[in-house]
Formats: C-alpha cells, structure tokens, sequence
C-alpha cells in the first residue's frame, strides 16, 4: 500500500507518462490528416491544371480562327505563305503555353505530396518523441520513487536517504 506521497509520486509519474504518450497519439493523427489533405489537394491540382490548359486551348484556336476569318475577309490565301506561318506560329505558341500551364500545375501537386510527406513524417516522429518522453518520465518517476521510499527503511550510510537528508537534493541527486 503507497503512503500519501508516494502515491502522488507514483500518480503524477502515470499522468505526465500518460500525457506525453496522448500527445504523441495526437500528433500523429494531426500528421496523417494534414498529409491526407495534402495529397487530396495535389489531385485537384492537377485537375485544375487540365482544366486551365483546356480553356487556354479553346481560347486560341478561337482566336486562330478569327485569324483565318479576317485573312479570307481581306481576299489573303491562307493556305500558303505568311498567313500560314502566322496559324502556325500561334498554334505552336498556343500549345507551349498550354503545356506550362500544365507543367506549373503538375509542380503544384507534386509540392503538396512533398509537403504531406513530411507533415506524416512529422507525426510519426512526435509519435516516437511522446513514447520516449513517456519512458524518461516514468523511469524518473521510478528513480525518485526509489530514493524516496529508501528513507523509510533502514538509514544507509552515505546515501542520500540518511535521516535528516533532503532525499538527494542536497547531495545533487535530483
């Protein structure tokens, strides 16, 4: 049976090893949401990459046949000669652009799979720091549990439990 400060040594010792340990639960929950969202994310980026280069594509073969509308309204042949190279020219421009825009949203998503990588790696490792923590708090608690009690038998000569001693914090024990 534990006397009164015993038991709030062994007590405190059970909550900040428990405390340390839910921390560690919860940081690593908070890690796999936010990598979850992150590689949710990265997919919309994508999406929207496609879409934004989808809507760029629809606006400049719009705007090449506009070209070739006002070409034939001027009498201009537009199957040779300078009005062909300027269709080309714009579509080759039209194509380049669309595939940075898609370049740009491809890095986009790769950048949050990047980041929720890490945010899980995060979690994992304050996971691994909170059962750590837990076994220093409670090997500590163990060790003071220790010399505390060693008060109560037999007075050992030298040892910080000597009648009259501090337990340890004198000697520089604790």
């Amino acid at each position: 049976m534990c006397a009164g400060p015993e038991f709030a040594l062994l007590a405190g010792t059970l909550i900040g090893a428990g405390g340390k340990i839910q921390g560690g639960i919860a940081a690593r929950s908070q890690g796999r949401a936010v990598a979850e969202r992150e590689f949710i994310a990265s997919g919309q980026e994508l999406q929207e990459g496609v879409i934004e280069a989808r809507g760029f594509r629809a606006a400049t073969r719009a705007l090449l046949g506009r070209q070739r509308a006002s070409f034939a309204k001027a009498g201009v042949d537009i199957s040779s000669g300078t009005p062909l190279l300027v269709a080309a020219e714009t579509a080759a421009k039209r194509e380049f652009d669309a595939t940075r825009i898609e370049a740009r949203a491809a890095q986009r998503a790769e950048d949050r799979v990047a980041r929720g990588i890490v945010a899980r790696r995060r979690g994992k490792q304050a996971f691994r720091q909170g059962l750590f923590g837990a076994a220093g708090t409670l090997l500590l608690g163990a060790s003071l549990n220790s010399k505390f009690t060693a008060g109560s038998g037999p007075a050992v000569p030298g040892s910080a439990a000597t009648p009259g001693s501090d337990f340890g914090l004198a000697a520089g024990l604790i």
